[in-house]
């Protein structure tokens, strides 16, 4: 048998890959791949009645979804994030991607009971809006949260004063201890 030169030799069995882990997921990596989590999680348009997938079968499985969802942030929620972190606002700290069961919220004041949402331009449909309004109604009657909800344009467009209204929100809280 002759050696080719930039041919391989063995079409049927090619050489190992030099980068196995890259092939297969780690058997630490517990949570889904990205394409997994594309058609698991996230909302796509159709025809028929979709549904979000935010119920969960324990608190292990919600609590995995919210690191998860820590480790994947979106671009707006990272920009609050970065506005929130390490007492910023108000000297009130914050988390982020915080579980009250069976919901994730994007951040929450646990001392002041007040939850910030980064909603995108999927809120908007009206299914989701009567979702939202639910959940919202949930957590303020169960939990005696205040929720503030904001949209992505407001993050990108006018971030000071989406932090003065998270201020205050928290401020007035303060004034009911």
């Amino acid at each position: 048998m002759t050696l080719q030169v930039g041919k391989a030799t063995n079409r049927e069995n090619p050489s190992p890959n030099p980068f196995p882990s890259r092939n297969r997921p780690h058997s630490r990596n517990k949570t889904p791949t990205c394409a997994e989590n594309r058609n698991e999680y996230f909302i796509r348009p159709s025809t028929q009645e979709s549904t979000v997938k935010h119920q969960y079968n324990d608190r292990a499985q919600l609590l995995e979804r919210a690191r998860w969802l820590r480790k994947n942030q979106t671009w707006p929620e990272k920009r609050l994030w970065a506005r929130l972190r390490r007492r910023q606002v108000g000297g009130y700290k914050f988390r982020r991607q915080y579980v009250l069961e069976p919901f994730i919220i994007d951040f929450y004041c646990l001392k002041r009971k007040v939850a910030v949402e980064v909603d995108g331009p999927v809120h908007s449909r009206e299914d989701l809006a009567e979702k939202d309004e639910a959940r919202t109604e949930t957590l303020e009657e169960q939990y005696g949260v205040k929720m503030l909800r904001f949209s992505v344009q407001d993050i990108y467009q006018r971030i000071e004063e989406v932090l003065e209204e998270i201020e205050c929100a928290c401020a007035e809280r303060d004034g009911e201890e």
